[in-house]
């Protein structure tokens, strides 16, 4: 098993993250949310549960960014 932070989705989740530029936030969000769930579904049920909390808390902090982003 490889460590959390070499896992191409974190990547892509700091991008958003980090992101400073609202004309460019929407697109980096989606970006991160398609690399999470693409692997979700790579995954699926393993036993990684390190890596299945980070994928679910990632998205979570990514939807409450869009919603205070719309507020």
């Amino acid at each position: 098993m490889r460590p959390l932070e070499q896992h191409p989705w974190i990547e892509s989740y700091r991008d958003a993250l980090l992101e400073q530029d609202s004309g460019k936030l929407a697109d980096r969000i989606s970006v991160a949310e398609a690399a999470i769930n693409a692997r979700i579904a790579e995954i699926g049920n393993c036993s990684d549960l390190l890596e299945t909390s980070a994928l679910h808390g990632a998205l979570s902090i990514l939807r409450l960014i869009v919603d205070f982003e719309a507020l």
